[in-house]
């Protein structure tokens, strides 16, 4: 067993960090970007799923955002705020009987899934109503409709997402990327929390409630009836009785 004999001293932790490869600017940066790229892509597949299977609830909150984007906001802060202790209440109605214990993880289960649905759905409404206000909603026909929809749903969702695209070229720098990604998360909170209550106020896209145009035009006196309601009222005029010699 015999031969050179050679020993290492020191941290060899240290030695393995400075010689590991570290990511340059560009790496990190095109690797930001693709991210982004990536999630607009799952965004925009999932809106195109959303057209397809459940546009009127799409439409009613946009509705909703367009009606009142104040409103939306302060009802979805006060959804986000009410997530936690309704999940509470939920597991604690469970936990009353022995069979709903066994239930308590599949409510879980179901109860983020729902939230994750309803926050979905509000921020595809929000992107809906900034595409529409950009390009304009067509309504020449069904399918010039259909059109117009998708082609909203898609530029919202990229105006939506240019912070964020914003954020990933800047991340070479620590200062202004920072700055950026913190844009970018208050941009998409903001959204969210709108097309969050949009989706609670029209609850979940099912109730669509009439514009305020609307229903002044409908309690309006141009949709009177042009007969009085009100008048004489005609009644059977008794004649007079022959009297027979």
């Amino acid at each position: 067993v015999t031969g050179d004999l050679r020993s290492l001293g020191g941290d060899l932790a240290v030695a393995a960090a400075a010689t590991a490869a570290v990511p340059s600017a560009t790496t990190k940066t095109l690797g930001q970007l693709l991210l982004v790229v990536g999630w607009l892509g799952v965004m925009i597949i999932v809106g195109i799923g959303v057209l397809v299977l459940a546009s009127s609830n799409l439409d009613a909150s946009a509705d909703v955002l367009e009606r009142d984007f104040g409103r939306a906001l302060l009802a979805g802060i006060a959804g986000q705020l009410a997530l936690l202790p309704a999940l509470a209440v939920l597991i604690v109605g469970l936990a009353l009987t022995v069979l709903g214990i066994l239930l308590i993880p599949f409510a879980i289960v179901a109860y983020v899934l729902a939230a994750a649905g309803v926050v979905t759905l509000g921020y595809l409404a929000v992107a809906r109503v900034t595409g529409r206000s950009l390009l304009g909603d067509g309504s020449e026909s069904e399918r010039a409709r259909r059109e117009s929809a998708l082609k909203a749903l898609i530029v919202g969702l990229i105006v939506m997402m240019v912070p964020w695209f914003a954020a990933g070229l800047l991340s070479w720098a620590p200062v202004a990327g920072l700055v950026a990604r913190v844009v970018a998360i208050a941009v998409t909170w903001v959204a969210a929390s709108a097309g969050l209550g949009a989706a609670l106020l029209s609850r979940g896209g099912v109730r669509r409630m009439a514009a305020p145009a609307a229903q002044r035009a409908m309690i309006s006196a141009s949709w009177a009836t042009p007969t009085p309601v009100a008048g004489v009222v005609a009644a059977r005029r008794q004649s007079p009785t022959s009297v027979s010699k």
